[in-house]
């Protein structure tokens, strides 16, 4: 379809005057249009020149801190997609992008900045995603959370209030991690009821070829023989519920081990960790500092079951890294493990109600050595579902 399908922008103008007369919602049907006709025409001049879609992930393949986005942008390349690293969304020329992919727009929190630098920055970044939007960029929010783990205090709460309430006024779609997610995050992010929507499962980590035998990780891990060995290993954090863990392994029997490891900067919650450990009489391994790669997974395969008794979480990533190294899993029922627990199998992720407690740890069977099958997560039916969903979304745009 050529340029000259679409009439003058006068016409345009004219028309809608005499459709809603109010020059404030004669300005939104221009702007609408105006959008409409650039996405169209990007849209076909793509297409005329073959070239691939170009999507902007933020943050992109240069982010160290989460193994995610490194996945996630792997499998739109191997679905076809011209992958682009956006660290700044302030910094991207709409020309290099037909969509725009936020992982976590909360990562403006994360810098420490202070309150007024922290709404300032808040504030242009997400007029720079407006601006985007504008030139005829499609907007996308893969919603990891509901709220940033990260935040805390009234004052970033509402800072976070104000950046959903801003940012889902600029989406063209939304994604979450499971299908049991979409309901909720639609509800409590008070997206609009036809807001484009997709889930896809979070995919699921680098699997071993051969599983290390679990006597073996135990030695390398270092963590002895007992006859049960429950391991929770990533960052020590309060919404995880280790103190809870922690208590309901000291109220069991001496035949249990707990290791608890990852890297904690809550000094309090350390000292509280640590208070119970003594009382525990040996029965909880405290290594509360950052854990590499290999000691991660010796711990993960070392274990009887990897327990994430999270207080608070909306996907786990934990979850899917502990499977893809094949351990087993103990977490509570939320709808994200029922969907997991229902895919890739109950006795893989076993879930219990209300906090944890040493009788829903006494409860687990033995462990067997098998791998769990891992299809249902495969980055490629994710890297595919997206690019089905954004070739819709710049369709009907």
């Amino acid at each position: 379809m050529s340029r000259n399908h679409f009439a003058p922008a006068s016409s345009h103008s004219a028309w809608a005057e005499r459709a809603v007369g109010d020059p404030s919602r004669v300005r939104a049907v221009n702007t609408a249009i105006s959008r409409g006709r650039r996405i169209a025409e990007a849209e076909r001049a793509r297409r005329d020149a073959g070239r691939s879609l170009r999507v902007g992930s933020w943050p992109g393949p240069s982010y160290g801190h989460n193994e995610f986005v490194a996945i996630f942008c792997a499998a739109l390349r191997g679905a076809g997609v011209d992958v682009v690293d956006v660290v700044d969304p302030r910094r991207i020329d709409s020309m290099t992008l037909d969509i725009l992919h936020i992982h976590w727009p909360e990562q403006i929190f994360w810098r420490g900045l202070g309150p007024f630098k922290t709404i300032a920055l808040l504030l242009v970044v997400l007029r720079a995603i407006g601006r985007l939007r504008a030139e005829g960029v499609a907007i996308v929010w893969m919603v990891h959370n509901l709220r940033p783990h990260g935040v805390s205090g009234v004052y970033d709460s509402v800072l976070w209030r104000v950046c959903v309430v801003w940012l889902r006024r600029l989406v063209d779609g939304f994604v979450t991690l499971s299908p049991a997610t979409l309901g909720i995050v639609k509800r409590t992010m008070g997206f609009a009821p036809h807001l484009p929507a997709i889930s896809v499962r979070h995919p699921h980590y680098a699997v071993p070829e051969v599983l290390q035998d679990r006597q073996a990780a135990r030695i390398e891990a270092r963590t002895g023989n007992p006859r049960r060995l429950i391991v929770s290993v990533g960052h020590v954090k309060r919404y995880k519920g280790l103190e809870a863990l922690a208590r309901a392994v000291s109220q069991g029997d001496s035949g249990t081990k707990l290791v608890i490891a990852g890297g904690c900067s809550d000094e309090r919650l350390a000292t509280t960790l640590r208070v119970i450990g003594v009382q525990a009489e040996g029965k909880i391994d405290l290594r509360l500092e950052r854990q590499s790669d290999a000691a991660f997974a010796a711990l993960a395969r070392a274990a009887d079951y990897v327990v994430l008794p999270f207080t608070d979480y909306l996907h786990s990533g934990s979850i899917v890294h502990a499977l893809s190294l094949g351990s087993r899993v103990l977490t509570p029922d939320t709808p994200y493990a029922a969907d997991l627990a229902k895919v890739i199998g109950a006795q893989w992720v076993r879930t219990y109600a209300g906090e944890i407690s040493w009788r829903n740890i006494e409860a687990l069977p033995d462990p067997g050595e098998e791998k769990p099958d891992l299809a249902p997560l495969a980055p490629s039916r994710m890297g595919r579902a997206m690019v089905d969903f954004y070739e819709r979304l710049r369709a009907t745009s």
